[in-house]
């Protein structure tokens, strides 16, 4: 399975595009733009970028644990289903 799920797109601009459409219809755009607002004001540079990675990091984290979590749910589900 890829790391970054079933459908893993070769190409850069098509994750661009996925990028987009959770900004736009997932509200991805107003947290994202929060973030960025409340690190700028943090001086130094490396203990911005710092928080930023970490915040990143813990997103990725977050976003496995959801993604095989509901791989095993589906496989799970799907094996009860052809066992009766």
């Amino acid at each position: 399975m890829p790391a970054r799920g079933v459908f893993a797109p070769a190409a850069d601009d098509l994750y661009t595009a996925i990028d987009r459409i959770a900004m736009r219809h997932l509200g991805l755009e107003m947290p994202r733009r929060a973030l960025d607002s409340a690190t700028d004001r943090i001086e130094p540079f490396a203990t911005r970028d710092q928080i930023r990675e970490t915040a990143g990091h813990m997103r990725t984290v977050s976003d496995h644990a959801y993604f095989y979590t509901g791989l095993a749910f589906g496989l799970v589900f799907v094996q009860l289903g052809l066992s009766r």
